[in-house]
């Protein structure tokens, strides 16, 4: 059943842009954001994709977003920022 729901969510949240959010929400981040971006199959006279990029999703880091700036510099008590930020 779960497999069904999943296969579901990723057909219909793909075209709408919010793949990427539910990927994090299911904590599958390095099963499905790790790897190579292929682009359009025409180099090698249309025998091999483009490759755009290599990603390497960090699970210690790439669950969270950084703090912004401005509320660091805001808050009173020295908010620190997430792991794998910095400040």
């Amino acid at each position: 059943m779960r497999s069904t729901i999943w296969n579901e969510r990723r057909s219909e949240l793909a075209l709408e842009g919010l793949r990427y959010f539910d990927i994090v929400r299911w904590k599958a981040g390095s099963q499905y954001l790790n790897g190579v971006v292929n682009g359009a199959k025409f180099a090698n006279n249309n025998t091999a994709y483009i490759v755009l990029d290599t990603r390497k999703f960090d699970e210690g880091r790439d669950y969270l977003w950084s703090v912004p700036r401005a509320e660091i510099d805001q808050n009173k008590n020295l908010l620190p920022n997430n792991t794998g930020y910095g400040n």
